[in-house]
């Protein structure tokens, strides 16, 4: 008899059970926004190893994320030195600063504003898992009607929750804005959509800072906040890694540091003290060379898998492949790099 579902086959032969994963023992997802993506290009690294957790994006907190200190059981990678510190606070775990995988593939691509940018790309407070961004919508629109001739026209660019779940691409089409959004359903890799949107645009704008705010700035677009902070409510706690209350991204010390650098008016230019700022919080001062990064790798790789016997780490091998039995015709190569990673990482 067989049976199967998400994760194994069950076979029962006479009475025997056999059990065999549909699994794979590394990860070849992209990872959130394409993250594990862009750092495996960044660091020439073939495979993303279990209990390996990057951060996603730029965060206001001034705590490390409580899914991130569960997951990651063997390596964290923090975008800067106040990301690593936080995150050191709450985890034993191994934490690196790996930057921002953004700016990585933006300076690998050599991606620059268009000579024809123009006008300005407005980022509304997006919402987050299980939170809605709560702010008057309309009254945004009408400040951003308000702004002068040089940051004309302004495009809105939401999050792709805001369309899925709240619909807010017609909100803001009625109010007469294009909207644009860079996918998350695979169609395209989100970090090369969303610098396609970026790079059009002179200027950028939100009602409360976020990632899109450091990676515009670090890319030569200046950035400013205009109008109301957005109010998320969670007295459900709907979400562990924020306060169990109505709150704001300023209500968080970090947060209040980003409201207080971006909010000195509607101005065409970046400041020397905001490029210090976005410089130091994306780690590009900071963080480890890709041939550091893949020693970190090789490292993990090591301590999960390589065997410094040939014999015992082909047994090893054998066995992964009695196991994970739709990954066997892979798993020879996989395992052949573990013990390339291994060598290295041994020297």
């Amino acid at each position: 008899m067989l049976t199967s579902d998400r994760n194994r086959v069950a076979l029962n032969l006479f009475g025997l059970k056999v059990s065999i994963s549909k699994s794979k023992i590394w990860d070849d997802q992209p990872g959130p926004y394409g993250l594990h993506d862009l750092i495996r290009e960044y660091a020439e690294i073939p495979y993303w190893f279990p209990g390996v957790v990057a951060q996603h994006g730029w965060s206001p907190g001034d705590e490390a994320d409580a899914n991130d200190v569960y997951n990651a059981k063997r390596l964290m990678l923090c975008l800067s030195r106040r990301a690593r510190a936080n995150f050191s606070r709450k985890s034993d775990v191994r934490c690196e600063i790996s930057g921002a995988p953004f700016v990585h593939y933006r300076r690998y691509k050599n991606i620059e504003r268009a000579p024809e940018a123009n006008g300005t790309v407005a980022f509304p407070a997006h919402s987050v898992p299980g939170l809605y961004a709560d702010f008057d919508h309309a009254a945004y629109c009408s400040e951003l009607r308000a702004l002068p001739a040089e940051f004309q026209p302004v495009t809105i660019c939401l999050h792709h929750s805001d369309i899925a779940t709240f619909h807010l691409d017609k909100k803001y089409a009625a109010l007469g804005f294009p909207v644009v959004s860079a996918p998350l359903d695979g169609t395209r890799p989100f970090c090369d959509a969303f610098y396609e949107i970026l790079r059009k645009h002179k200027y950028a704008t939100s009602n409360e800072p976020g990632s899109y705010s450091f990676y515009a700035v670090e890319m030569g677009i200046p950035f400013f906040l205009l109008g109301e902070t957005a109010a998320r409510d969670n007295t459900a706690t709907r979400n562990i890694d924020v306060p169990q209350r109505v709150y704001r991204i300023t209500d968080f010390d970090s947060g209040q540091v980003a409201a207080q650098m971006f909010s000195s008016g509607v101005r065409g230019r970046i400041s020397p003290e905001q490029k210090a700022y976005v410089d130091a919080e994306l780690g590009l001062e900071d963080c480890l060379s890709p041939e550091d990064l893949r020693r970190v790798f090789m490292e993990v790789a090591a301590s999960l898998y390589y065997r410094p016997s040939l014999f015992r780490q082909v047994l090893l091998a054998l066995s992964y492949a009695i196991r994970y039995p739709f990954s066997a015709t892979r798993i020879p190569r996989f395992f052949a790099t573990v013990w390339r990673f291994g060598r290295m990482a041994a020297r």
